[in-house]
């Protein structure tokens, strides 16, 4: 299925990802034109694909928005893998697995943002539920400044059922709650890890925090007791990177 997305980092990051191009529009008048026709043609895989120069009218009609940034990209969706490609991805990478589990992200901007979150900090992979999730497209990939194009992302019908399958692989399940006794920074990323991140106002769902076999909290100490989803992500996943950094000087 095709799909449109905008903007120049978004469209530089998702040809860096090697991902096949269909069609290339740009604003007939924009700025540094040639400079960013230069970039893309070293970038794509697609030598032969010519640009089609288009009025700023015309890109408002093509990507259905008015801030596209004078350049858009026609790619096929977004390709999904699955659990045991992301696993092969740390084990090529002769990593401890660190996989991100997604339950109840409705909010494109969010989804976003945790991805871009999660390809920064060294995440082998997401899991998504198939349903009651926020639909992996243009808005998602703008959020993430293109990120989505570098991360591997797998969709299952049963996010419960699915974290029983990584138990059984070794895999150590941390779920998030406010209420939490222990601590986030508590926790040894440096072992094989799940991190459960659940939606602003519902948190994880009942079934799948049962399967956790750690839940931790962000200590707060306002009087606002809950995080934004991509912030708690954030604050997780760059502990989880500290710690590996730490034990493994590679930076």
């Amino acid at each position: 299925m095709k799909e449109i997305i905008f903007g120049k980092r978004t469209v530089i990051e998702a040809l860096k990802s090697g991902i096949s191009v269909r069609n290339l529009y740009i604003f007939k008048d924009m700025k540094n034109k040639e400079a960013f026709l230069k970039e893309a043609a070293n970038l794509s895989n697609e030598p032969r694909l010519s640009p089609k120069e288009v009025s700023r009218r015309e890109l408002e009609l093509i990507t259905e928005n008015k801030k596209h940034g004078g350049i858009a990209i026609e790619i096929e969706g977004k390709q999904f893998v699955g659990i045991e490609q992301i696993l092969l991805n740390a084990r090529n990478k002769k990593e401890g697995p660190l996989l991100l589990v997604l339950n109840g992200i409705e909010d494109p901007h969010n989804l976003g943002a945790i991805i871009r979150c999660a390809e920064g900090s060294g995440v082998h992979g997401i899991i998504l539920p198939k349903r009651r999730s926020a639909r992996i497209g243009p808005t998602v990939a703008r959020t993430s400044a293109g990120a989505i194009y570098h991360m591997l992302i797998s969709l299952v019908a049963n996010i419960s059922q699915t974290l029983l399958k990584l138990k059984d692989k070794g895999i150590w399940i941390v779920g998030t709650e406010p209420s939490a006794e222990k601590k986030y920074y508590e926790i040894d990323f440096n072992l094989p890890i799940a991190l459960v991140i659940g939606s602003e106002g519902k948190g994880i769902q009942r079934n799948v925090k049962e399967k956790c076999d750690f839940v931790v909290k962000i200590p707060m100490m306002g009087k606002i007791q809950s995080l934004n989803a991509s912030v708690s992500a954030g604050i997780l996943l760059y502990e989880a990177l500290r710690q590996r950094i730490e034990r493994k000087k590679i930076i």
